[in-house]
């Protein structure tokens, strides 16, 4: 679902921006 891949996709910008 694109709900899942939004939450991937921020938790992996966030994981950057940290």
């Amino acid at each position: 679902d694109l709900s899942l891949l939004g939450d991937v996709a921020i938790d992996l910008m966030v994981n950057r921006i940290e």
